[in-house]
């Protein structure tokens, strides 16, 4: 997430390019964050290095392996 001006934004994944949409947040651990409005339930929320990218730059997205899927080993 990136705070600019008392404002939050995420970047999504569009037609393969980053998009930075406004989003509001609800409780916020520091851990966890929730997100209440700004986002559709299947967007395809950009994880890692946001801080490097500007709206529409070119990106390619890769599904995130949640904690059941990952192997013990």
């Amino acid at each position: 997430m990136i705070t600019e001006k008392d404002r939050r934004f995420v970047y999504v994944v569009r037609d393969g390019r980053a998009r930075k949409v406004p989003v509001t947040v609800g409780a916020d651990d520091a851990i966890h964050t929730e997100i209440t409005s700004g986002l559709d339930a299947d967007a395809a929320v950009v994880v890692s290095g946001p801080s490097s990218l500007q709206d529409g730059s070119p990106v390619r997205a890769e599904p995130r392996a949640t904690s059941g899927e990952r192997s013990a080993g």
